[in-house]
């Protein structure tokens, strides 16, 4: 095979998987706009468009910076810590925000469920987050609402 026929070879199999990829995700090359995230997307609500709805919310930004090491916020996984889907279901906002900005204080006070995470998470100390100011920390709590699919 000459170097003529595998970069041909190369194009044809990316033309097919691109072209795979806008089918799997409903966008059709045809009719694209480019909307507020640089993405492209038809004039109907997409996959693309639900999979990247909460994109620029602030608290996404407070979630990647602070959280995502040890957390996820829409999935079960475990990553260090407990996932973070569905919190707000579980727990009230109260409770979130006293245990973002200081986890441990809630241990050290005997709070049942701090505690049970304590133990569960292989006694991982929960950092405090003390320094998030008071509309960052309602940010993550509602992206944590949004992403977990408990708000719509």
């Amino acid at each position: 095979m000459n170097k003529l026929q595998q970069i041909y070879g190369i194009v044809v199999i990316t033309a097919f998987v691109t072209g795979g990829l806008f089918v799997f995700v409903g966008l059709n090359p045809e009719i694209f706009k480019e909307d507020t995230y640089g993405w492209c997307a038809t004039d109907d609500s997409t996959y693309a468009e639900i999979i990247f709805q909460h994109y620029d919310h602030p608290g996404r930004k407070v979630f990647n910076l602070n959280c995502v090491t040890c957390h996820s916020a829409s999935t079960s996984e475990i990553v260090v810590g407990p996932s973070l889907k569905e919190v707000t279901q579980r727990r009230d906002k109260q409770w979130i925000g006293e245990m973002i900005l200081h986890g441990q204080k809630l241990v050290e006070q005997k709070d049942q469920y701090a505690v049970e995470q304590y133990e569960k998470y292989n006694r991982i100390v929960h950092p405090d987050f003390e320094y998030l100011s008071e509309d960052a920390l309602n940010d993550l709590i509602e992206y944590l609402e949004l992403e977990g699919g408990t708000k719509q």
